[in-house]
């Protein structure tokens, strides 16, 4: 028992001298008295999923550098944070970001945490992001927009006697997956035509969102379940329907870019095949393509939506620029040089991603020097 006591009171005392240690790296740093102790204070708002708000508050009542964490510092001064996300800045990635892959094995551009093997991958990536040798890319995308239209028509138009409901946060979600399918593996996956979720991956995605969350917090957690002895629990790409369908819808597409019957086409896929990545990056890069580029749009068109539905005004004035722009287009969608062209429309975009930006995210980044992580 004396053997025990004693084991006991010593881990009990590294542990106290560990955490003081950690306490007094940040302690000139203003917060919640007890995040200079504990990742509970941290943890408490992720798992409410109010901790993009809770942010924004504490900033407001400690100023713009605030210690959320034993290890964790969020800043809210947009001058530092463009100094933070400098190319030589000194921070680089941390060990959050591991936990938005799917694959243990292959590291993409949002997970790979060494800076210069960033920059290399970012830079065989560019000319993807770029459309550079793309051709037709706003026809396609405008194809998947008259597909909207399509489905509205056909669906959504209410009569005075009938009054049809149109979810269009799901919709904008069906319109983004497919523009992003046609324009990164030459062809929409189809969900305007058949106006529901038939993969299941958007309900799956959103089931796994708020443990996905939680688990980027908790790297002890994340290595666990990518261990050898629960690697067989991760979705792998197989059948039709969840995240394993769509890990197999886009394997499908990788496939066509290999092989003896391999085919070419003019899109996003065809350029990470020729960049000289190894094939299970390609697959990774996009997975992170669709996933990236899906949900972020579809948050700004939701909530921009959502926000000039509670602005009458805002939403009449804009009704009127784009009407009288549309009546005298000669075609059914205005080229994209034009929507530019267009102040109050540019003004709402910009004003409802400054409202709501697309990625409520912490984004941690460490600095070796002090070992503390800033947001």
């Amino acid at each position: 028992m004396t053997t025990i006591s004693i084991l006991l009171g010593a881990i009990a005392i590294y542990f106290t001298i560990y955490r003081l240690i950690d306490w007094r790296r940040l302690r000139n740093i203003p917060g919640p008295t007890i995040a200079g102790w504990t990742d509970a204070w941290l943890l408490r708002h992720v798992i409410s999923g109010r901790l993009c708000t809770k942010l924004t508050d504490i900033c407001n009542q400690y100023g713009p550098l605030v210690r959320i964490g034993p290890n964790w510092v969020v800043c809210g001064d947009p001058f530092e944070i463009q100094k933070i996300w400098g190319i030589r800045s000194g921070y680089s990635r941390a060990e959050w970001y591991k936990a938005t892959r799917l694959n243990p094995e292959d590291d993409n551009v949002l997970t790979t945490l060494d800076n210069k093997a960033h920059h290399r991958l970012r830079a065989l990536l560019a000319p993807a992001y770029a459309a550079k040798g793309m051709k037709d890319q706003e026809r396609v995308v405008d194809e998947q927009i008259e597909n909207l239209i399509n489905l509205i028509e056909r669906r959504y138009i209410s009569s005075e006697s009938i009054l049809k409901r149109c979810n269009l946060s799901r919709v904008m979600q069906y319109l983004t997956q497919d523009i992003i399918t046609a324009v990164g593996f030459g062809k929409a996956t189809g969900y305007l035509e058949a106006d529901e979720d038939f993969l299941g991956v958007l309900e799956t995605c959103e089931k796994l969102l708020a443990p996905a969350h939680i688990i980027m917090f908790l790297p002890k957690v994340r290595r666990i379940l990518e261990s050898r002895f629960l690697g067989p629990l991760i979705p792998k790409p197989k059948g039709n329907r969840g995240i394993g369908g769509l890990l197999n819808l886009i394997r499908s597409h990788v496939d066509t870019r290999y092989g003896d019957a391999k085919t070419q086409k003019n899109d996003m896929l065809q350029s990470f095949v020729e960049s000289g990545l190894r094939r299970p990056q390609v697959e990774a890069e996009s997975l992170v393509t669709l996933f990236g580029g899906t949900d972020t749009t579809s948050t700004a068109l939701r909530m921009t939506i959502f926000f000039l539905s509670t602005n009458v005004q805002a939403l009449h004035r804009l009704q009127r620029e784009v009407d009288a722009e549309v009546d005298n287009a000669a075609r059914p969608v205005i080229t994209d040089s034009h929507v530019k062209t267009l102040p109050y429309l540019q003004a709402c975009i910009r004003e409802g991603m400054r409202l709501w930006p697309q990625a409520w995210l912490c984004f941690q980044k460490f600095l070796t020097k002090i070992k503390s992580s800033a947001i």
